[in-house]
């Protein structure tokens, strides 16, 4: 084997690695047409997340602007006997998050392009959220009246609003030092 062809198969994972970086950085820039822009969430508030789901066999979990499908893949990953679903309006997203999903072999989750503003969440009992504050306050008037008893909705980084957290009793975990290090938490009765 040639010194050039040794060369270039040490150097393909380089180049796949340099492509997979430039994809997600073309789809985080073009997600800022979108009205809640992506944005990855931090790992450990994924994972405070994910905990504070309480997540069981035969659950049914939806990420609601579900962005790269990191969130879904990492539950999905420990909860395989529950069903995951992400819901997003950005199409590279969606296909991201389907490439990533079939890389890992999930057969519990799926991912859609949908405008979660015209989706029903009446079948869902458990709920994940990382938008802004505005959009969850937004959300959270629809879900209070589509989601089941016993269902939990969590909010990473940001809360579900101050009225709403007036009216309810939500509760709200610091997971670091920065000010949007925290995760909320509220179950409907």
């Amino acid at each position: 084997m040639s010194k050039e062809l040794i060369a270039l198969l040490i150097m393909i994972p380089f180049y796949g690695l340099a492509l997979f970086m430039i994809g997600r950085t073309l789809i985080v820039a073009f997600s800022f047409r979108d009205p809640v822009p992506f944005v990855p969430v931090e790992k450990k508030l994924l994972k405070k997340a994910v905990q504070l789901l309480e997540i069981k066999p035969g659950d049914r979990v939806i990420d609601i602007g579900s962005g790269s499908g990191r969130f879904l893949i990492t539950a999905a990953k420990q909860f395989p006997e529950a069903q995951f679903t992400g819901m997003d309006i950005n199409r590279a997203l969606i296909f991201w998050s389907n490439c990533s999903s079939k890389i890992n072999r999930l057969r519990n989750i799926k991912f859609m392009k949908k405008d979660v503003r015209e989706a029903d969440f009446s079948q869902y009992n458990k709920v994940y959220l990382y938008m802004t504050t505005g959009f969850v306050a937004d959300m959270m008037e629809r879900l209070v009246n589509e989601l089941p008893s016993g269902a939990i909705v969590v909010s990473v980084a940001f809360g579900f609003g101050k009225k709403f957290e007036a009216e309810n009793s939500v509760e709200v975990y610091e997971v670091g030092t920065k000010r949007n290090d925290k995760v909320s938490v509220w179950r409907k009765k």
